[in-house]
């Protein structure tokens, strides 16, 4: 009795194991971030001169970086998705672009435009998510969302900077990164590889799902301020001879993917160009982090190698201009933001990244796009 009371244990724990794996991998609604959860950055220091010294970055009950859902009966529902400079990590949440957006729309005159009670802003990013990222976590979780009105894609320089971190290799896009257990909390490639019990995994989901979730992050945006010291150690810059065409193509094909899905559950898709500290005369380092540019794998031994500025904004140009093109191909808007932004410290706090007033100014010309009468449809 007493090894038959064991076995049927052991079948019970066994067929719960399985049960919670099979609904980890392929029956729970996908999340590109914890939902109900809170990191709280601790800023480096060396970078305290443009961000704050704390940021709180709080993910609602639908894994978007952005405040809860309003309770109303008419919603207006935006979602960002990029890399980084669409994530706004170190900026706090009304200082970053979704931020400022939903201000924006919620203003009532916006509302009114927009024939709603109310507006919010989700965004999923993610640092280094180039175009390939953005289709894999938009196919992932879109289907989880009852109403999308419209979705803005920013994109294009994390597919440039990979390519260099790749080694700039001619005739050839960088290599897709495998970061779907970053990406997504359970995605349909998920392999039994946990070590813990799956219904342990499960039920802490649930927990934090419920109760919520904070974490501590010190010593954020370390990897900008050491990659300024290897820019700075390094011998002079050099020019490379390498073809970013296929590169170009690869990029432009993963964003119509993006935009394919994008456009099966939204009403509107939106691109924007990314934008970048588009100078040549490289600032002072008081007046931002310029630290962009490296050749090569960041964590291969050796002298670090960075190129040229005038051809790292030529690459950077390259991308923008496909951005234009696949928006054009596919019938899309696409919001421009070089006229109106201006490269300048207090705008930016580093070559790629915005700082809480370039936030604000890009939130400005977006919501101009969604709220042209001629483009609003409910």
């Amino acid at each position: 009795m007493i090894v038959l009371g064991l076995a049927a244990a052991v079948l019970v724990a066994v067929v719960i194991e399985i049960t919670c794996r099979i609904s980890l991998r392929y029956l729970l609604r996908r999340y590109s971030n914890m939902p109900n959860s809170r990191t709280v950055y601790s800023v480096h220091e060396d970078l305290r001169a443009w961000l704050p010294a704390e940021v709180d970055y709080a993910v609602n009950r639908e894994g978007e970086r952005g405040n809860p859902l309003p309770k109303v009966k008419s919603l207006y529902r935006v979602l960002l998705a990029g890399g980084s400079a669409a994530e706004c990590t170190l900026l706090p949440w009304e200082d970053s672009i979704g931020g400022h957006l939903d201000a924006l729309l919620n203003a009532p005159d916006a509302r009114a435009q927009l024939g709603t009670e109310a507006a919010h802003v989700g965004v999923v990013a993610h640092s280094q998510l180039d175009a390939h990222g953005i289709a894999f976590i938009l196919k992932n979780i879109l289907p989880g969302y009852r109403s999308l009105d419209t979705v803005l894609l920013l994109s294009g320089l994390s597919d440039a900077l990979l390519w260099l971190e790749a080694g700039a290799p001619s005739g050839a896009a960088a290599p897709s990164l495998d970061k779907s257990a970053e990406w997504l909390l359970n995605y349909p490639e998920m392999r039994f590889r946990t070590k813990k019990p799956a219904a342990l995994v499960l039920l802490q989901l649930v927990w934090i799902y419920c109760f919520g979730r904070t974490v501590r992050h010190t010593g954020a945006g370390r990897y900008a301020t050491k990659e300024l010291k290897s820019r700075l150690s390094a011998p002079s810059p050099i020019s490379i001879d390498s073809d970013p065409t296929v590169m170009v193509q690869t990029y432009k094909q993963n964003l119509r993917a993006a935009i394919d899905t994008a456009r099966r559950y939204a009403r509107r898709v939106i691109l924007i160009e990314q934008y970048w500290f588009d100078r040549l005369d490289r600032p002072s380092q008081d007046q931002i982090l310029s630290w962009s540019g490296r050749l090569g794998d960041p964590r291969a031994p050796g002298p670090a190698k960075f190129i040229q500025r005038a051809e790292m904004l030529e690459l950077f140009r390259l991308v923008g201009k496909a951005t234009l093109e696949t928006a054009d191909e596919c019938g899309l808007e696409c919001v421009s933001l070089e006229g109106n932004i201006e490269p300048r410290a207090g705008i930016f706090y580093d070559d790629l990244h915005f700082a809480p007033e370039g936030g604000r100014q890009i939130a400005e010309v977006i919501a101009k796009t969604i709220l042209s009468p001629a483009s609003i449809k409910r």
